[in-house]
């Protein structure tokens, strides 16, 4: 069970950095951050905190074990995001 300091201290964290980091950086944050350190429920207390969902929490944990990463000068990874818009 996370304690209510754990929480405070990521939540505390992640303001700190957040607004330094792009989107790609803030979901290797609350990814890597949160729910390895804080163990089980690491995941629900990540998602209150940074208003992410647990997909993108999810995908981010993957990320960070399988080493992926968005190339240089890009945010997502190539397909990622919106599809364009046709006229």
């Amino acid at each position: 069970m996370i304690r209510a300091e754990q929480i405070r201290a990521a939540d505390e964290r992640f303001q700190q950095i957040k607004p330094i980091f792009d989107e790609q950086g803030n979901s290797l944050l609350c990814s890597d951050g949160g729910p390895l350190s804080l163990g089980h429920g690491g995941v629900s207390a990540m998602t209150e905190i940074s208003g992410l969902v647990r997909s993108t929490i999810g995908r981010g944990i993957e990320d960070i074990r399988s080493g992926r990463c968005a190339p240089a000068g890009r945010v997502r990874r190539p397909g990622a995001g919106r599809k364009a818009k046709i006229m």
